[in-house]
C-alpha cells in the first residue's frame, strides 16, 4: 500500500503525464522506494479503475499525446486512510543481504573480509550520495520537515550499518591476527 500512498501523494501536488510522474519519483525518491516506471503504471491503472485517480490524454505542440494522471476526491480520502494506516503501522525491514550474511561462514576469512570491505565502500557511497541530497534539501526554500525527517532516518540506518561493518571488520582481522598465536 505505500506505493500507491506514494502516486497519490505525489499527485495530490500537482496532476502529471506517466513520463513526468515516474522521472520526478527517480530524481527525489529513489532513496525511499524502488518503484520502477512499468509498476507504477500498472498500479496508476489499478488506481483509476478504482475511481482514485481519473485520466485524460493531452497534447502539446506536434508531441504525441500523452496519458495525465489527477488524483480524484475520492483519491484523496484514499490517500489520507493510506496516510494513517502507514503512520500507525509497524513492517519489520528484510534486508536481502542478511542472506549472504547467513552463510558467510563459507568463505575463507580473507575472502570473506574482502566481500565485507567491498561492501562497505558501496555503504559509504550510498551515504555519501545522501549526504548530497540532504544538503540539496536543506538549502531549498520552503522545503517541508517531512523529507528532512525521512533523509535522517535513512543517514541514521546507513551509519549504524557502516558502524556494524566496521566491528564485524574489526572482528574477522583481529580473529585473524589471533589465529597465529
Amino acid at each position: 500500500m505505500e506505493r500507491q500512498l506514494l502516486l497519490l501523494g505525489v499527485l495530490r501536488a500537482q496532476k502529471m503525464y506517466g513520463y513526468q510522474l515516474n522521472e520526478f519519483l527517480e530524481r527525489h525518491f529513489d532513496f525511499i522506494t524502488n518503484l520502477k516506471a512499468p509498476t507504477a503504471y500498472y498500479l496508476l491503472d489499478r488506481l483509476a479503475a478504482d475511481g482514485y485517480v481519473q485520466t485524460h490524454q493531452e497534447q502539446v505542440g506536434n508531441r504525441p499525446q500523452r496519458r495525465v494522471y489527477e488524483i480524484t476526491p475520492q483519491g484523496e480520502n484514499y490517500f489520507f486512510e493510506l496516510l494513517r494506516a502507514n503512520l500507525r503501522g509497524y513492517t519489520p525491514p528484510t534486508y536481502a543481504d542478511e542472506v549472504g550474511l547467513a552463510f558467510m561462514g563459507e568463505l575463507p576469512d580473507a575472502e570473506l573480509s574482502a566481500c565485507l570491505a567491498e561492501k562497505r565502500a558501496q555503504v559509504e557511497a550510498q551515504l555519501t550520495r545522501l549526504l548530497a541530497i540532504q544538503e540539496r534539501v536543506q538549502s531549498r526554500e520552503g522545503e517541508t520537515r517531512p523529507v528532512r525527517l525521512v533523509l535522517d532516518h535513512h543517514l541514521t540506518l546507513i551509519r549504524a550499518e557502516i558502524a556494524w561493518l566496521d566491528g564485524l571488520l574489526g572482528s574477522l582481522y583481529g580473529a585473524a591476527g589471533d589465529t597465529g598465536a
